[in-house]
Order: structure tokens, then C-alpha cells, then sequence
């Protein structure tokens, strides 16, 4: 006997064996024994006691034949292994090392049988045996190479669950499979064709149509009709975009392969920031075409952008995003139509460049049909501070042939919305049937305003009535105001830059003091609100312009009939005033081309070719020079300017025709005479020139004075124009 006890230990099954032999042979004897002694008396039952022998030699010999032997055999096996399959049942317990080999090598046939010849180490082996018979083999440090020996990936864990009857069946796979802890390295390239790395295992090279053809082969062999579910659990999933640069990394991913009801699922489930739960659902057999379904639950919105032309247009938002999107993919494996829903928010529009705009949550519900490029938005929302806005429409992907689709053209109806209080405006402002046609550039983000158009209807308020006199009520029942807009709003390296032209047909001035802001130029929309008592105003147009690092430039011109404008306090109004306005360059001007004014008691006086001036919006208070253009009775001009009736006779007096000699010293008057002492004779010669020996006119004569802008501080244009006299000579 060796020294480990192996002999006694082997030999203790033989002295079993042995001992159950003598007991049977003892058992034999007794009964051959018992037959003799139940022999009568009488000779007569010899006969049949030597028949009797003759059985019982018969019987002896079949009880000590080896078939006897090996039938006891196979019965003790079968109740040996029916107690070790019900003690041992929901115990994991390990294979012997020659049985483990026997299980790798009908691995590696049914590898081979499907086309995909590998090495495999299965590595530490167990099995356990599950309720009604079926079988559970675990594996741990599973090494799957290549054939020829390059390359190879290792997975910490795998375990198959076979079918009661698999063992008589070799070379099937199992009916489930789950790999824990794999790696697995997806790249997108720009075609679309997809690199699939497994370990350092050669890559293989698929587009969408080929993958799916590829598993539908696999699952339709004989071999893997057992197969009903694979599973990688733990995945660490890495995926590139080579068209966008980026890369993911799931961690701990979920990637299941399934089938029932003849369709072959494959899903997903795995973690971003925020979480992504993908279906691709495909016939086993007949046409290809697959159903793609996605969840995502706190997406960024960037993450989605590059997934899919359809998502492109979330690019410039930091946002997170949930929802559900429903799609399929044809029989070429490209993506054909797309339905979503998406609940965004909040977050800010973020382009590369410019400050970010804050919003509070969008919601958009579309659908997109590659066929066109268009993107189909039944419910677009959006909820910001200070502004809510609905719309719906439709927008068309653009872009370089054969590249993603960078721009949008969009045209959207404007359902409803409101520009509330807290958005520098004195109230807030009711928007209604409204319609835009623009290009939107995704990167650089920029949008082209061809039209635009909304009807704008005010909605009240405290600041509202605070801001707007008494006269002109912000009436909520009164028609809305319809606005038109195009123009150019981009983000540029320093910010924001805007060129915006608005316009109405005509407005009433309560609804132009409800849109302008309380910010721009407010001395001069104090000066409006509390002087403009009524009338119309016609065809006002609006100009803004922005530029990073500077300030805003706003011009505004309207007309204006039926005119009721208190010019100066204490004078009465302007009845039936007409003419035209102009706000820029911190300059308002109002000039009438009719009007009049009528002092208590007294005959009206036409104020055509009156004009009032703010040189500087920006001073607080604003200081206004009124050019008064008078004609009538003198009893009304004088009561209008409140003077006394001495003047009458003053008035009234020829003016004299000469003026003092000696050169004045104030300032300005002096300087006009410096520019004709100094350019006085160039100015002669070139009248002479032109026109002979002659002078210009003093009394049939017009004189222009203008500002004109200049970067280096403005300027005084003086235009003089007057009838040539000629001398005559005799």
C-alpha cells in the first residue's frame, strides 16, 4: 500500500464487491438446499427434482454470468446517479479535469460548426444541477483565442444552461448563455460601417445590414436551435464615432441577444450620465427589416446629437433629455422612419460661441422620414424665464452631399405664447398665430430670418398701467398688433451679433409703448407716453443692430396721423397732427407736416413745419428744442406764446435790413464769421465761376443746418442755398 492510503482506498470497492458475491452464493446454497428437503418420501418426485436440478444449474449459472453482473452494474450506476442528481440538485459542484476537456472540445466543435474555428479555455469548471434535470455549467477565466493562434479575449465568468436531454445530443449549444465581466470596443466609421473589437481578437468589420444578416445566420443553424437567450452582463463597452471624435464608455452594460415568437431581439442597457436602454427587434426569417426602439432617461442632449441625423438638431443644447424614440431600419440597414418624443430641460442653448441662453424645460414631439430629410415637429414648446412658446412645423435637414447634415430650414406655425413680466418689457405680451421661415447653421450656430410674423396682443399689468398714461389704456380686449421681422441673429467668437428689421402697418400708440422697453432710450419714452395723448401711428419700422462688445443700436421711424400731442407743458395740444418721427443715435425728432393748436379763446394756428428735437436721449432729464412754425392770427400767436398785445405792434414791424458791424464775441457766432473771413474769397471766386459777376441772395434763401455721425465726435452740416443776382451792367 502506497504511503497516501490510494491501495486502501481502491481496494475497499473490490472487498465490497467480494462480500456481496459470497452473501448471494450463500443465499443460493440455502435455497438449492430448501428444495432438496421438500422432496416426498416416495420415489415418484425424482423426475421432477431432477428437473428441478437441471433449473437450478440454469439459474446458477445465469446469477454468476458477467451479464448478470453488468445488468447489476447498470442498475446500481442508474440509482447512483438519480441519488446523486437529487442530493446534489442546486449544488455547484467541480468537474473533473478530463470531463472539463471533453466540454471544451465540444465547445470548440460547435465553434466550428458555425463557422467560427477558436481555441477555448474554459478554465475552472462546476456544474450544478437545476429543478427538473436541466444542467448549469460555470466557468471561470475563460480564454477564447483565435485559430491560428492571434489574439485572444479573456472573460472573468460564463455560464450555459443545458436542456435535460443535451448530454445525449453532443455538438448543440446550450438553451441560455451569460458572459460576465467582457469587454467589447465598437467604432463607427464615417461610412457607417461598424468595427467590432473583442479583446485583441481580430476586428471585425460589419455595416448595420451585415450584423444583422450575421445573426440571423448564426441562430438559424441546427446547432444553435437550442439556444434561446445570450446574455453579457457586466459588459465594459466602449463605442467611437469617428465622424464626431467622441467616445463613450459604459461601464457596466447590459447586451442581450434573445429570441421567441420568431423574432430575434437584441437589447441594450447601460449608463451615460443618465441612462440608455436600446431594442433592435428582427425577423428570423423573411424580409430583414428591424424595429429600433430607444429609452433614455437624462441624457445630454450633445450624447443624442451625434447618435443619428434626426437628433442633430439638439447639438447646441446642454440639457438633459428623456424620452422614447421608435424607429425601424430597411432591408440595406439604413434608418428609415423615426418617431420621438422628448422632454428637455433645463438647460441653455450653448452654441460654440456666444453667451448661453437659459431656458426652464422644451418638450417636442416628432417624427422623421429620411426619404426627404425632414423632421416633422407636431408639438414643439418651450418655457424660459421671462418667455412660453408652442409651435408646430416642419424643418428640412440640409448639408454637403454624402456629410452630415449641418443647417435646418425650418417653417414653423407660432400656437401660442407669452412674453411675461421680468423680460424688460412694462407688461406682458399675449402672442397668437404666428409663422417663421428660417435657416438655422448648426456650427457655427447662426439663424436666417427670411419672414417672420406674429400677432402680439398686450395683457396688462402693474408696470403696464404704471408706464402708460391714463389716456392710453393697455385694453387686453383691444385687436393685437401684428409684427413682422426677418434679419440675422449668429454667436460669434466675442458674443452675441443680431441685425434685426421689424415692422407694423399700423399701431396705436398704447401697443408701441407696450413693446418698447423700459431700458432703451427712456427719457424719450417717458417724453411719448405722457405727451402723445392719440392718433395712429403708420407704418413703423424698427432697426437693431448688435455687435459683440458694444452697445445696442436701435432706429426707429414711423408716421403718425390724427395726432393729438401735448409739444411743451403748459401748452395745449396738437389737434389733428400729422408727420413723421425717427429714434437713433440717441436722437428723437418729430417734425409735423399739418397740425394745429388752439389757445383758449382764440382762432387756431397751423403748426405745419413745426419740429421738435431730443439732441440726447441718454440725459436724465431730457432736455427738447421746439422749432415753432406758426401761421395765423397774431391775437392767437401772441396768446400762444403769452405775450402781451404790445407785441402786436412789434410784430407786425418790417424787419430791418442792416445789423450791427462789429464782430460779435460769442462763440458760435463767431466762429461762422472766422469761416468767411478765412474762406470768403475762395467762396467768391468759385460763385463767380460758376455763375459770373454776381452775388448769392440773402432773402430768397434757405439755409439746412444737420448732424452727421462721425467716429470722431459728430458734425455740424450748414447748407445754404440762394437765388443768384447777376450784375447788370449799362
Amino acid at each position: 500500500m502506497s504511503s497516501d492510503g490510494s491501495d486502501r482506498v481502491a481496494a475497499a470497492p473490490e472487498r465490497d464487491a467480494d462480500r456481496g458475491r459470497d452473501g448471494r452464493r450463500g443465499r443460493a446454497r440455502e435455497r438449492r438446499a430448501g428444495g432438496a428437503s421438500t422432496a416426498g418420501p416416495g420415489g415418484r418426485r425424482g423426475a421432477p427434482l431432477a428437473r428441478a436440478g437441471r433449473s437450478g444449474s440454469l439459474a446458477r449459472w445465469l446469477l454468476a454470468s458477467p451479464l448478470a453482473l453488468a445488468l447489476e452494474a447498470v442498475v446500481l450506476v442508474a440509482l447512483a446517479l438519480v441519488l446523486f442528481l437529487v442530493l446534489s440538485q442546486g449544488r455547484e459542484m467541480p468537474l473533473p479535469q478530463a470531463l472539463s476537456d471533453r466540454i471544451e472540445a465540444r465547445a470548440e466543435a460547435a465553434l466550428g460548426s458555425v463557422g467560427q474555428a477558436a481555441a477555448l479555455d474554459l478554465g475552472r469548471i462546476a456544474v450544478v444541477v437545476e429543478e427538473g434535470g436541466g444542467l448549469r455549467l460555470r466557468a471561470e477565466d475563460v480564454r477564447l483565442g483565435a485559430a491560428e493562434g492571434a489574439g485572444g479575449v479573456t472573460v472573468p465568468a460564463l455560464e450555459a444552461a443545458l436542456g435535460p436531454g443535451s448530454l445525449l445530443r453532443p455538438g448543440r449549444a446550450p438553451r441560455t448563455l451569460v458572459l460576465r465581466g467582457a469587454a467589447l470596443d465598437v467604432t463607427r466609421r464615417v461610412d457607417g460601417q461598424l468595427d467590432f473589437g473583442f479583446g485583441t481578437l481580430p476586428l471585425l468589420r460589419r455595416t448595420p445590414a451585415e450584423a444583422i444578416a450575421r445573426i440571423r445566420g448564426l441562430l438559424a443553424r441546427e446547432a444553435m436551435a437550442p439556444l434561446q437567450s445570450l446574455r453579457l452582463e457586466g459588459l465594459g463597452l466602449t463605442f467611437r464615432d469617428a465622424r464626431s471624435g467622441r467616445v463613450w464608455q459604459f461601464d457596466d452594460a447590459t447586451l442581450s441577444v434573445a429570441r421567441a415568437g420568431g423574432e430575434i431581439a437584441v437589447a441594450l442597457d447601460a449608463d451615460l450620465p443618465g441612462r440608455v436602454s436600446l431594442r433592435l427587434t428582427v425577423p428570423e426569417a423573411g424580409p430583414p427589416t428591424a424595429r429600433l426602439s430607444a429609452l433614455v432617461d437624462g441624457v445630454p442632449a450633445a450624447d443624442l446629437a451625434a447618435q443619428a441625423p434626426a437628433l442633430g438638431w439638439l447639438a447646441p443644447l446642454e440639457a438633459p433629455v428623456s424620452g422614447a424614440l421608435i424607429g425601424r431600419l430597411g432591408v440595406a440597414g439604413a434608418l428609415g422612419p423615426v418617431d420621438g418624443t422628448l422632454e428637455i430641460g433645463p438647460g441653455r442653448l450653448a452654441p460654440d460661441a456666444g453667451r448661453p441662453l437659459p431656458f426652464d424645460r422644451a418638450q417636442a414631439y416628432f417624427s422623421y422620414r429620411p426619404e426627404g430629410g425632414r423632421l416633422t415637429f407636431t408639438s414643439l414648446a418651450v418655457e424660459a424665464p421671462g418667455l412660453s412658446l408652442s409651435a408646430s412645423g416642419h424643418a428640412d435637414l440640409a448639408g454637403p452631399a454624402g456629410e452630415w447634415p449641418d443647417a435646418l430650414t425650418a417653417q414653423l406655425m407660432i400656437e401660442a405664447g407669452e412674453i411675461r413680466d421680468g423680460a424688460a418689457l412694462p407688461g406682458p405680451l399675449r402672442l397668437a398665430d404666428g409663422a417663421i421661415d428660417a435657416k438655422i447653421t448648426l456650427a457655427p450656430f447662426a439663424a436666417e430670418i427670411g419672414q417672420a410674423g406674429v400677432t402680439v396682443a398686450t395683457g396688462g399689468g402693474a408696470a403696464a398701467a404704471e408706464a402708460t398714461p391714463a389716456s392710453l389704456p393697455a385694453d387686453p380686449g383691444a385687436p393685437g398688433l401684428r409684427l413682422m421681422a426677418r434679419g440675422r441673429v449668429a454667436a460669434e467668437a466675442g458674443g452675441w451679433a443680431a441685425s434685426l428689421d421689424l415692422g407694423a402697418e399700423e399701431a396705436g400708440p398704447a401697443q408701441v409703448l407696450a413693446l418698447w422697453p423700459l431700458g432703451a432710450a427712456p427719457g424719450t419714452r417717458d417724453w411719448v407716453a405722457r405727451n402723445v395723448l392719440s392718433g395712429r401711428i403708420e407704418r413703423p419700422r424698427a432697426g437693431l443692430r448688435l455687435s459683440p462688445g458694444e452697445r445696442p443700436r436701435l432706429a426707429v421711424t414711423f408716421g403718425f396721423r390724427e395726432g393729438r400731442v401735448r409739444p411743451l407743458r403748459g401748452f395745449p395740444p396738437v389737434e389733428g397732427g400729422r408727420g413723421r418721427a425717427a429714434l437713433g443715435e440717441n436722437r428723437f425728432s418729430v417734425s409735423l407736416e399739418a397740425g394745429r393748436i388752439a389757445p383758449e379763446g382764440e382762432r387756431p394756428v397751423d403748426l405745419a413745419g413745426t419740429s421738435f428735437v431730443i439732441a440726447d436721449t441718454r440725459l436724465q432729464p431730457a432736455d427738447g428744442d421746439l422749432r415753432l412754425a406758426a401761421s395765423g392770427p397774431v391775437p392767437s400767436a401772441l396768446a400762444l406764446l403769452d405775450l402781451p398785445q404790445e407785441a402786436v405792434s412789434v410784430l407786425e414791424e418790417y424787419p430791418t435790413k442792416i445789423w450791427e458791424q462789429a464782430v460779435p464775441t460769442d462763440p458760435c457766432i463767431y466762429r461762422l464769421y472766422e469761416i468767411v473771413g478765412v474762406y470768403g474769397p475762395t467762396m467768391k471766386a468759385l460763385i463767380q465761376e460758376e455763375f459770373g459777376d454776381g452775388i448769392m441772395s440773402a432773402i430768397d434763401f434757405d439755409m439746412k443746418i444737420t448732424r452727421v455721425a462721425n467716429p470722431k465726435g459728430d458734425r455740424v452740416k450748414v447748407e445754404m442755398s440762394g437765388k443768384f443776382l447777376g450784375y447788370n451792367a449799362w
